[in-house]
């Protein structure tokens, strides 16, 4: 990164020594007592939040643009302090004295754009500084500019972040001449700069300038192998055969009332009719002719609920499969159904990445009465 040296706004304050960041945000920083951040505003809390870009154009005091650099970051800012200045220009008087002004430490460069002032008690304020924060100096005079050209290279990051499968991410903005050439971009598996876990994945929308392009450099990656198991479960509807409801499964002799049914429908009056068969006391029982009536008015089928159980999960290299599809199984965190069961249909690799394989593992959850141990066991 390139930051403008040895200038100083005219006017700029400078905090001194002493302030102190806190916490895993270093972008806080809190202020000691009595620092004074800007002429009659002491400083409590400073809170920056940066941007993942390159600066593009500077300017001079006339806000004439007199070139493009590679350098500071910019962002944005939110001070909390306390105003001990004129009582009599607070806090109306406020936005006239503070907006426009600037301060400076730690090499960072802090211009107020917006003040909330908050009556306290009579000696002071409660105000809240927001503006524009740029890394290194303010960079507006032409003499002090780095011109594009002169200096390439990795620029700001973003991240590392992750996701519910355990997948990190993480962002490396380059700035390269223009045309990029195949050797500014590094290969598929490169390592992160600084986190040896990432890998090279891919480019994003690559930006264009001035004789420069800015690429963002994508990488991903597992910390651990493999990711936290993930599952998902989508609920269905599939069609049955109407003897298979639950009103009709459990019927004394259902094979031969299904045989009557169907001979009745060929048109073979003989069967469940003729005095002395057997087969008529199992067809004129109520719910068989239920059944029968059902059927000869068409309706065959019924829509029975079904389901089915995905697991996901993240590995760094391939992985074989440990069940047989087609088998019955119950998966991990799968609701039971009493005469219900599972069916494992299979797992997907994917290759998503250099060291990014994700594996997805289906079950089929069965009809009443289960799948079939014999042939499914």
């Amino acid at each position: 990164m390139v930051f403008f040296l040895n200038y100083k706004e005219p006017g700029t304050a400078i905090v001194p020594v002493g302030v102190k960041k806190f916490g895993k945000a270093l972008n806080v920083y809190e202020f000691g007592v009595g620092t004074q951040v800007l002429k009659g505003v002491q400083g409590v809390q400073l809170r920056v939040r940066w941007g993942l870009s390159f600066e593009e154009e500077v300017q001079n005091n006339r806000g004439e643009v007199v070139g493009e650099v590679l350098g500071p970051r910019r962002g944005s800012f939110e001070l909390d302090g306390l105003w001990v200045g004129d009582k009599v220009a607070a806090p109306g008087g406020l936005l006239r004295v503070l907006v426009g002004q600037v301060f400076q430490f730690e090499g960072m460069n802090f211009r107020v754009k917006e003040v909330t002032p908050m009556r306290a008690n009579r000696d002071f304020h409660r105000v809240t500084l927001m503006g524009t924060a740029t890394e290194g100096m303010d960079g507006s005079a032409g003499g002090n500019t780095l011109y594009v050209g002169n200096v390439f290279g990795n620029g700001p990051e973003s991240g590392p972040t992750v996701d519910i499968y355990g997948v990190w991410t993480a962002t490396v903005m380059r700035r390269v001449s223009a045309p990029v050439l195949q050797s500014a971009i590094p290969d598929l598996g490169d390592r992160h700069p600084r986190f040896n876990f990432l890998q090279f994945q891919g480019c994003g929308e690559v930006r264009t300038g001035r004789g420069y392009c800015e690429i963002p450099l994508i990488y991903k990656g597992l910390r651990v192998s493999p990711g936290p198991l993930r599952s998902r479960l989508s609920r269905t509807t599939s069609e049955e055969p109407i003897q298979t409801h639950p009103r009709y499964a459990g019927m004394q002799n259902l094979d031969a009332v299904m045989d009557v049914i169907e001979a009745l429908r060929r048109g073979d009056l003989r069967l469940g009719i003729t005095p002395g068969d057997a087969t008529p006391d199992v067809f004129l029982t109520p719910l068989a002719f239920e059944l029968y009536a059902r059927i000869m008015r068409g309706n065959e089928a019924y829509l029975a609920a079904g389901e089915t159980w995905t697991s996901v999960q993240y590995y760094n290299e391939p992985v074989g499969d440990t069940i047989d599809p087609g088998t019955i199984s119950t998966p991990t965190g799968a609701p039971s159904y009493g005469d219900r069961n599972y069916l494992y249909t299979g797992m997907d690799l994917v290759e998503e990445g250099p060291g990014l394989i994700r594996a997805e593992r289906t079950w089929l959850l069965s009809a009443p009465g289960g799948w079939d141990s014999t042939i499914y066991g």
